[in-house]
């Protein structure tokens, strides 16, 4: 979950949400790059669609919204692994769709509180739609390992605390393409990356994990789960680094910052800013 735009409405077309079916046919922006279709959820996150030659990884569902298995099906017939960027309501209310969902273990326990009732409240109070799905289940991938290899194109799953505690990206090496949910998002498209949250991990956390993966390579660019960008160039992630290993060496600091999920400071990068609580900077977790 992050920030939205200012002015931005959710769910401009009111509760009904006229003329929407399947629901993800509306505003979808399709085809990145060959073999990867961004799916825009009613312009609030992005899903992305992952086609490999014997499998496809669709990478979070969304608020559950509209019938986003449906709309997969219709692109592709390939069987499907679905996987969770992080655990927040906006990027796995969807999950329930689907028979098997993966999702880092530390982040399960973001979705167990919501069940029917809390989905339809939360689905009410900030997206202003009706219509919700059954609760989520889940298939867990363990926290032992930073890496894990999935069976699709030349992939691989990273998990890099920060925004929450399991947040993961995931590397399509045949694209050379990182998907990186909200752990970075760019900010002239979106807003502030949110790591003040309760949930969220030191900002050393996230800056030690990001920086093997950037050092590790494999990628050109990088997919975002918020704002109207494709391709992001990846060295706009090392850029956000510089500033993040600024703020930790205390070279920089940011200026006070309200946000509907509790306050913090906003320090801004270039493509991306970041709302950190100042008192998780160190290595030890909330």
């Amino acid at each position: 979950m992050t920030n939205r735009p200012s002015g931005h409405k959710p769910g401009v077309d009111g509760p009904a949400f006229p003329g929407y079916s399947s629901g993800y046919g509306r505003n979808n922006r399709g085809w990145v790059v060959p073999g990867i279709w961004r799916i825009s959820d009613h312009g609030q996150d992005n899903i992305y669609l992952v086609l490999g030659s014997k499998a496809a990884l669709l990478i979070d569902t969304g608020w559950g919204v509209g019938n986003l298995a449906a709309f997969v099906a219709g692109i592709t017939r390939l069987p499907l692994l679905v996987a969770n960027t992080h655990g927040h309501v906006d990027h796995a209310l969807g999950n329930d769709q689907f028979d098997r969902v993966y999702i880092a273990e530390a982040d399960a326990r973001e979705l167990e509180p919501q069940g029917v009732a809390g989905k339809r409240a939360y689905i009410r109070d900030n997206l202003l739609l009706t219509e919700v799905q059954e609760p989520p289940t889940f298939r867990l991938w363990g926290t032992g390992a930073r890496r894990r290899t999935l069976d699709l194109r030349d992939g691989q799953a990273l998990l890099i605390p920060g925004h929450t505690r399991g947040s993961a990206c995931f590397l399509d090496g045949s694209s050379r393409v990182l998907f990186v949910g909200d752990s970075f998002v760019p900010l002239a498209a979106w807003g502030p990356m949110w790591f003040h949250l309760r949930e969220s991990q030191p900002l050393s956390l996230y800056y030690e994990g990001m920086t093997r993966v950037l050092a590790a390579g494999g990628f050109e660019h990088l997919l975002s789960g918020h704002g109207e960008r494709d391709l992001i160039p990846a060295r706009a992630l090392d850029t956000l680094l510089r500033g993040v290993r600024d703020l930790l060496d205390g070279k920089a600091s940011g200026i006070p910052e309200h946000t509907f999920a509790g306050d913090g400071l906003r320090a801004d990068f270039q493509e991306a800013g970041i709302v950190y609580d100042p008192a998780k900077l160190g290595s030890s977790g909330a």
